[in-house]
């Protein structure tokens, strides 16, 4: 196991702006990226436990995928506008967060969180979309005292 690795992506301004981290068995592994207008493109998978993936995008095409494996994940999106697509995976254990904020314009978003249904160990789930086409699906299985929000204006 990979203990506190950390992946900083900055891209932009401008252009294609595609990113792909994998982290595996990691604990405490940190993935950031930050990317600027155009075609966009963003996808983290990540396994271990307390793994924080951080996806920030500005107006484009935009489109971001995260997957994560065990306990104690946090998933934050903020793609601010533009074509959107946002999907989230937390699968196999307790405890984890996620967060897509898309801020207008063509939306869809999906957050899917399963956990293994002990007592007091949730998942929290939240989705805030303010405006135009939307879609948005928060899936909870298992785990214990799950929260999720879902907000479209």
């Amino acid at each position: 196991a990979v203990n506190g690795s950390a992946v900083f992506v900055a891209q932009g301004p401008g252009s294609q702006l595609n990113a792909d981290v994998n982290q595996t068995g990691s604990v405490d592994g940190i993935v950031n990226i930050n990317q600027d207008g155009v075609d966009q493109g963003a996808i983290v998978s990540q396994s271990g436990t307390d793994n924080m993936a951080d996806v920030y995008q500005t107006a484009s095409l935009n489109r971001v995928t995260v997957a994560q494996m065990g306990d104690f994940g946090a998933a934050d999106i903020d793609q601010t506008g533009a074509d959107n697509e946002g999907w989230v995976n937390q699968s196999g254990g307790e405890y984890n967060d996620a967060v897509l904020l898309q801020q207008g314009d063509e939306n869809y978003a999906m957050i899917e969180q399963s956990g293994l249904g002990q007592d007091g160990a949730h998942n929290l789930a939240t989705i805030n979309q303010l405006g135009m086409n939307d879609s948005a699906s928060i899936v909870q299985a298992g785990g214990f005292g799950n929260m999720a929000t879902i907000t479209q204006n």
